[in-house]
């Protein structure tokens, strides 16, 4: 209530000022006219009653501006309101009562009754937010002079009062029925706003209690990824470790599922963001199969999953795209009955140059589903039916994030369903498609020798890089940060600059910045070297001045394609291989990554092994106190130091062929990046595993073989 009494005071506040000025203003004229007719003083002291009435109204109005309810109550308001409204009423009043006193001439009379009238009238919409308050204003105002009019002889003067009690009477009634109006709309607003706060608050509730019992959900399953990963190392069983690496890509998809659950929870799916990379479908629709084969065989479900034959390698986020095929295939498999089927198609609806469009269609023989039951069916925490919940599990969130998901691609999921006819769930998608050269030769040759500059601050990534493109027949010269890499722009001729991002001292943004800022050089082509590639970081490269990115580990066929683009100077390079750890088996799916993938590592190094040992040798002595020092500041949460030792070994790690410790390292910098203890420490202790693993192998390593 002391919320409503606080907007009716403020709509009283509103109108005072207006309310002031016309009384001031009627009690002026009043005066002048009565004046004029009488030729006595006597309107002049009336009209400085009403005056010094109103600069008492006038003062509160000015305090209740300056504090309004931080000092006082609403109800202190309302009594001053109260207290000054009757002063003036009573000021008009007596006043208006003396001058039909003192004047005999009825027409005069008269003009002082309808003048009450009038006033009475217009506070009517300037007071009607508080009952009390008009009343106290209307009857000072009004009953004095009617009285003493009643008692008259004159009967035009009887008729006149009469006829104004009645219309007093339907200004009280309209006022009335005003302030009901009023009231209702405030007290409707208010039950609204405290019922939208009461659903706020069980929406809050509802977070802080996912939010609370992530933490148990994580635990558990960061367990079933360690003790996997474990028993993996200790088994040499091929069988046993294909079943353990099922179990741990489903407990890792199943922990990203479980997050973004949570993120969608809380409301907050809109700070899901796809990122971009090139991956084969056949890739995804294995992941998919491998992940509900199991669930339809304790169905004996009859699984299909058929795709367009020669789909090229697509750009795209492989993970979210699984997670709405999964959703999708684990909701027909919950609702398909022993015995039936479950089909998944990938057709090309579109092909051009740039991109390409497929539609997915997932499709079962299970219960199906009316058009009442279809308009809900992608709400969160809903069931087509509620035995539905009881019966087959579930919260009724895989088809809501998924349609989130599905959004967030540029689409939307359609669905076509009948009771007892099964249900087909289809959504288009535009991929980028991968393009690539297919130039006949491996080694560089330019008509003329390129000035190039490599700035990186890792001296194993640098060293490197030179060697490679020194032994191409390209002039070379390196920086270790970005102050120096602006000293060698200005001072050397350079063709184009391979720039490091993360350098200390000053960083490769910063420094391309300061470079472009000069203007001596803005044609100069700079390329960034980076670990990260996301959509943000890329416009960050850009918006710095950059040209274009290279993404680590480099090999030389990426270099010299960037090379053509950027200088103009032709290459011949052969078909573009894929790194060893998307090479893709006979069924589609990605291989294991090796320790070490000698054939990689040969690859950069141009198939020398003497070149390869050398550069081994090279990452040992660099590296080798690295793992002691990220395992020191992990201990003591200096993740920053851990990112950043995991940031330098990635690139290193690519280039001598440690692919599977360059995606722990990778792994582990994502991970610190939103640190979660207990998941971070698990995915350290991997790393560190490897990292170890990978160094003692180096170590050892002789012989040049897979």
């Amino acid at each position: 209530m002391k919320k409503i009494l606080a907007e009716q005071i403020d709509l009283l506040m509103a109108h005072l000022l207006t309310g002031i000025i016309s009384s001031t203003v009627n009690a002026i004229v009043l005066a002048l006219i009565l004046q004029a007719y009488i030729g006595t003083g006597e309107p002049f002291y009336w009209a400085a009653t009403v005056l010094t009435a109103n600069l008492l109204r006038l003062e509160t109005l000015r305090q209740y501006k300056k504090s309004r309810f931080t000092k006082n109550p609403p109800e202190y308001w309302a009594r001053i309101s109260l207290y000054s409204t009757t002063a003036i009423g009573i000021s008009w009043g007596l006043s208006g009562l003396m001058l039909f006193m003192l004047e005999n001439e009825p027409f005069v009379q008269m003009l002082i009754l309808l003048a009450i009238a009038g006033m009475g009238g217009g506070a009517m919409v300037l007071l009607s937010a508080l009952k009390w308050v008009y009343l106290a204003y209307v009857i000072p105002l009004s009953i004095p002079a009617l009285v003493w009019a009643l008692i008259q002889t004159n009967t035009q003067i009887q008729l006149l009062t009469v006829f104004i009690l009645a219309y007093m009477f339907v200004l009280y009634s309209a006022s009335t029925n005003i302030r009901t109006a009023l009231l209702n709309s405030l007290q409707d607003r208010h039950e609204k706003n405290a019922l939208t706060k009461q659903l706020m608050a069980a929406n809050q509730a509802k977070s802080e209690f996912l939010a609370n019992i992530s933490h148990e959900i994580r635990t558990p399953m960061n367990t079933i990824v360690g003790m996997s990963y474990l028993a993996m190392q200790k088994t040499a069983n091929q069988a046993l470790r294909a079943d353990l690496e099922k179990i741990q890509v489903s407990a890792n998809i199943l922990l990203d599922m479980i997050n973004d659950t949570l993120q969608l929870s809380a409301n907050e799916v809109g700070k899901l963001k796809l990122q971009t990379a090139p991956f084969l479908l056949s890739s995804v629709i294995d992941t998919a199969q491998t992940l509900i084969t199991i669930e339809a065989e304790k169905k004996d479900l009859t699984l299909t999953f058929s795709a367009e034959k020669d789909i090229p390698e697509i750009k795209g986020d492989a993970l979210r795209l699984t997670q709405v095929i999964v959703n999708l295939l684990q909701n027909a498999i919950k609702f398909t009955p022993r015995y039936g089927k479950i089909a998944l198609n990938v057709m090309l609806q579109r092909a051009c140059q740039k991109s390409i469009e497929l539609r997915f269609q997932v499709s079962d023989s299970g219960m199906g589903m009316d058009p009442q039951q279809l308009d809900r069916i992608f709400e969160p925490f809903s069931q087509v039916e509620e035995v539905n919940q009881r019966q087959y599990g579930g919260m009724g969130l895989g088809l809501a994030i998924s349609q989130t998901l599905v959004n967030l691609m540029g689409s939307k999921i359609t669905v076509s369903s009948s009771p007892n006819q099964g249900s087909t769930f289809e959504f288009d998608v535009v991929f980028d498609r991968m393009v690539e050269d297919t130039p006949p030769s491996t080694s560089i040759a330019t008509d003329r020798k390129l000035r190039i500059l490599i700035a990186e601050d890792n001296a194993f990534n640098r060293s490197f890089l030179a060697e490679l493109l020194t032994s191409a027949g390209l002039q070379v010269f390196t920086a270790e940060n970005g102050l120096a890499a602006i000293k060698v722009v200005f001072q050397q001729q350079l063709d184009i600059v391979l720039m490091d991002i993360q350098m200390p001292g000053m960083d490769g943004l910063e420094a391309t910045r300061q470079i472009r800022e000069d203007g001596r050089v803005n044609d100069l082509p700079i390329i960034a070297i980076t670990a990260q590639t996301q959509d943000k970081h890329i416009h960050q490269y850009l918006n710095a001045g950059m040209n274009d990115y290279l993404e680590k580990p480099v090999n030389i066929v990426e270099i010299q394609q960037k090379l053509f683009k950027w200088t103009g100077v032709q290459t011949q390079v052969s078909a573009r291989q894929r790194p060893l750890s998307e090479m893709p088996d006979q069924n589609g799916a990605v291989q294991n990554l090796p320790l070490i993938s000698y054939s990689h590592g040969l690859k950069h190094a141009s198939g020398d092994p003497i070149k390869y040992q050398t550069w081994a040798k090279h990452f040992i002595k660099i590296h080798q106190k690295n793992l002691e020092k990220a395992t020191k500041a992990f201990q003591k949460s200096h993740y920053d130091t851990v990112t950043h030792i995991t940031h330098q070994l990635k690139g290193g790690a690519g280039y001598v062929g440690a692919l599977l410790l360059q995606q722990k390292a990778d792994k582990l910098e994502k991970c610190l990046a939103a640190p979660d203890t207990d998941r971070c420490k698990v995915v350290f202790d991997e790393f560190s595993t490897v990292f170890q693993k990978t160094l003692d192998k180096l170590k050892t390593g002789d012989q040049i073989t897979e």
